[in-house]
């Protein structure tokens, strides 16, 4: 699966000045689960040095809205299934942006 990670160390806790690098991972990406023509996407944030939790988001996005952001990018990969992973995660580092005081290109996109 693809997944981010922040170019930089970042305040993840303010009250307790814990710190360090991000790093974004979608564990799951569903087709009308819920919503027919809505994609269903789960993510969660991790501290890149020690796995620890810092952020869950999920996020819905309609097949239509999708496709739209699909003809805005260029997509790398090759395979059907890896070309959904990398669209589903940029689409996800578009709603990210601004959170940690990142921008959408604070972040490195990897595909494992």
């Amino acid at each position: 699966m693809h997944n981010f990670t922040s170019n930089s160390s970042v305040t993840i806790n303010a009250v307790t000045q814990n710190t360090g690098v991000i790093r974004g991972e979608i564990y799951n990406a569903t087709v009308g689960s819920m919503v027919e023509g809505e994609v269903s996407i789960e993510v969660t944030f991790l501290k890149d040095s020690d796995d620890t939790p810092v952020h869950h988001a999920n996020y819905r996005v309609s097949e239509a809205d999708l496709n739209a952001f699909e003809g805005t990018i260029t997509l790398t990969a090759t395979t059907v299934f890896e070309r959904f992973e990398e669209l589903i995660t940029r689409y996800v580092l578009t709603q990210v942006d601004g959170m940690w005081g990142l921008t959408t290109s604070d972040w490195t996109l990897q595909a494992h």
